[in-house]
């Protein structure tokens, strides 16, 4: 992740009601195959899951073993009556 990437995020401003999540995916036993060749496939089909549950993909990253997403989703409704 850049330098100052999750700093611009939140001090962006026009989120201020934002809850973040940190999801991580692994494969069965921490195996390595996730190779380089496949890598951009998964990180759009992470990508378009998240987005069709209408959360924001602030970050995405992959290893071999294991995938990393930083999703915001947005308070759109107030939970108070």
């Amino acid at each position: 992740v850049p330098v100052g990437t999750l700093q611009r995020i939140f001090e962006d401003g026009s989120h201020p009601h934002m809850f973040i999540i940190h999801v991580v995916f692994s494969t069965k036993s921490r195996l390595k195959l996730i190779e380089s060749s496949i890598k951009q496939r998964i990180h759009g089909y992470l990508r378009s899951i998240a987005e069709n549950k209408q959360a924001r993909v602030l970050i995405i990253n992959g290893m071999p073993d294991h995938f990393h997403l930083l999703l915001g989703y947005l308070f759109l409704y107030s939970y108070y009556y």
